[in-house]
């Protein structure tokens, strides 16, 4: 394939990346402070969203070409209807959880979702087969490369780092407090 033609067969989704990363750092820009949790929170809804209301476009033919490299999609027919509805309840929740005290389990169940994708994607580019990604319908049809396989650890990294972050924000918060509650202690006791 021609690397002029490679451009054109990319650009929807290079452009849809782009659209993401700039309401990202637009939204860090109105906030006039830089926040990565908060950043790869739009990051990942505005990808659920996005990718959703394309799968939504037509449900029917996303289930069947999912069913071409997805083996639980293959094997649980009713896995193939559901997977964008699960993207649309992760996008509600990122959209949802302002206070973040759900997200270590969204992200986990993010990392669950993607993880099995990239796994069928994986296979499906070791074995070369000639498969249409169907993460962005008809309208955009995208050959299945490298670049899904890529997309998916991105999301699945960030939400990794999100869970790691969340883990260490509460351990160093456990500590703070266990450290304020020792001086209190040691106050009362110097004034008694």
């Amino acid at each position: 394939m021609k690397v002029k033609n490679k451009f054109r067969i990319f650009l929807p989704f290079t452009i849809s990346i782009i659209i993401v990363c700039i309401y990202t750092i637009w939204h860090q820009l109105i906030l006039w402070k830089t926040n990565g949790m908060i950043a790869m929170n739009d990051f990942m809804w505005i990808w659920f969203l996005l990718f959703w209301l394309l799968k939504l476009l037509d449900l029917r033919w996303f289930v069947r070409d999912f069913r071409k490299y997805d083996i639980l999609a293959k094997n649980i027919w009713v896995y193939g209807w559901l997977f964008p509805f699960a993207e649309i309840i992760l996008w509600i929740a990122y959209i949802l959880d302002y206070k973040m005290d759900y997200r270590i389990a969204i992200n986990t169940a993010t990392i669950l979702i993607v993880w099995i994708t990239s796994i069928w994607i994986l296979q499906s580019l070791r074995k070369k087969q000639k498969t249409d990604c169907v993460c962005m319908w008809t309208v955009f049809p995208l050959p299945m490369s490298n670049i899904n396989l890529i997309e998916n650890i991105a999301m699945w990294a960030m939400a990794v780092f999100m869970i790691f972050w969340m883990i260490l924000a509460s351990h160093t918060a456990s500590t703070h407090m266990n450290s304020q509650s020792d001086i209190t202690n040691q106050t009362a006791n110097i004034c008694h």
